[in-house]
């Protein structure tokens, strides 16, 4: 449907730019595993894929598996298009791994 100024200022109100980058899978369950910081969770607002984790694992590995919307397993290897606002892309928040996308 259509799209307000309105309701995109409401989600991007920092006047940051949407940055389209690829990353690996690999890329992907590190930037979502680095939402959980020491003494700090960020999580993130994601669409587009699904994700579980666990609680009883440490940082860094608390993802347990990704997946698009349709089912199909995020693979390590495989390239994939993801949008962010700049800030993240530049590894904002302390998500480091948005640095590792490629234009």
């Amino acid at each position: 449907g259509d799209i307000t100024w309105g309701e995109i200022y409401g989600i991007q109100p920092f006047g940051n730019q949407l940055i389209k980058v690829n990353l690996t899978g690999q890329d992907i369950r590190d930037i979502l595993n680095q939402q959980w910081q020491k003494d700090i969770t960020r999580m993130l607002q994601i669409s587009g894929i699904q994700y579980t984790w666990d609680a009883n694992k440490p940082n860094g590995e608390k993802v347990t598996s990704i997946r698009l919307t349709n089912g199909e397993e995020i693979i390590p290897s495989k390239t994939y298009s993801v949008v962010a606002n700049a800030f993240l892309a530049s590894g904002g928040d302390g998500f480091v791994s948005f640095k590792n996308g490629k234009d």
